[in-house]
C-alpha cells in the first residue's frame, strides 16, 4: 500500500518566449487504498499533473512524496525503478507495440520489474486478460484488435507488476458502457485491496461512482467529496 502526496505543484510551459502556467501551487494527498477521479475542462492542466504524479515529468516546482520518499531527489535510474515497481499507468493514448502479441504486449513491464518465474507472469497474464475481458484476443496483435480492445490490453500492462498506485488518464474513454462499468468495477476491487487509484475523466457517470472526486480548475484543485 502507497500513499502519495503532492506539495505546492506548480508547471509553466514556455514555447517562443511565452510563458503559459497551467498548475499553480497545487497540494494533494492520494490516501493507500482511495479511488479517487479528477475532472475539469479540457486544457486545464489534468494530464499534465497525472504525468508529474506518475513521476513522469520532473520539470515543476514542488515535491512529489511516494512512501515518504522525495522523489525529486531521486536519479533518473532510481526514478525509473520505483515508477516501474510502484505506479501503473493507463494513458489516453493505447500506444502498443505493433509487432509483439496482445500477451507480448501485457508483459513489457516485467523486463524492467521484479524477477518472476515465467509460469507465475503466464497465470498473471491469464487472470488479467480474464479480468478486463480479453481472453480470446491475448495471441493477436494490435492492428487486429479495436480501439476499445486495445484500452483494456493497456490496462492489463498497467497491473502485471501488481503495482500499489495506479494512475488512468481517461480510461474509458473508448469503451462502450457495459465494458467501462467492469473497469471502473475493477478499479474498486482494487482500491479495497488497498491499491490508490486516480482517474482522469470528462464523463460525470464515471466520476461519480468514485468514492473521491476532485475538480481541477484555472485557480485550484477542489475536492467535491
Amino acid at each position: 500500500m502507497s500513499k502519495l502526496i503532492a506539495n505546492t505543484i506548480s508547471k509553466t510551459f514556455i514555447q517562443k518566449n511565452n510563458k503559459q502556467v497551467v498548475l499553480t501551487d497545487l497540494s494533494l494527498t492520494l490516501e493507500a487504498g482511495t479511488m479517487t477521479a479528477l475532472i475539469g475542462p479540457s486544457g486545464i492542466g489534468k494530464s499534465t499533473l497525472l504525468n508529474i504524479l506518475g513521476l513522469l515529468d520532473r520539470d515543476y516546482q514542488g515535491t512529489v512524496m511516494l512512501d515518504q520518499i522525495v522523489t525529486n531527489e531521486l536519479g533518473e535510474q532510481a526514478l525509473a525503478q520505483l515508477r516501474n515497481a510502484q505506479i501503473g499507468f493507463v494513458l489516453q493514448e493505447p500506444l502498443l507495440v505493433a509487432r509483439m502479441t496482445v500477451r507480448k504486449n501485457i508483459l513489457l513491464p516485467t523486463i524492467y520489474g521484479p524477477q518472476r518465474s515465467r509460469p507465475d507472469l503466464a497465470q498473471r497474464v491469464t487472470e488479467l486478460a480474464a479480468a478486463v475481458g480479453i481472453t480470446d484476443i491475448l495471441d493477436k496483435y494490435p492492428r487486429q484488435i479495436s480501439g476499445g480492445q486495445k484500452q483494456r490490453v493497456v490496462l492489463a500492462r498497467a497491473l502485471i507488476n501488481d503495482p500499489a498506485i495506479i494512475l488512468a488518464d481517461e480510461p474509458t474513454g473508448s469503451l462502450d458502457e457495459e465494458n467501462a462499468a467492469s473497469v471502473v468495477t475493477l478499479f474498486a476491487q482494487l482500491a479495497a485491496q488497498g491499491k490508490t487509484i486516480l482517474t482522469v475523466t470528462h464523463d460525470r457517470l464515471v466520476a461519480e461512482q468514485h468514492p473521491h472526486i476532485l475538480r481541477l480548475t484555472k485557480e485550484r484543485l477542489i475536492r467535491e467529496r
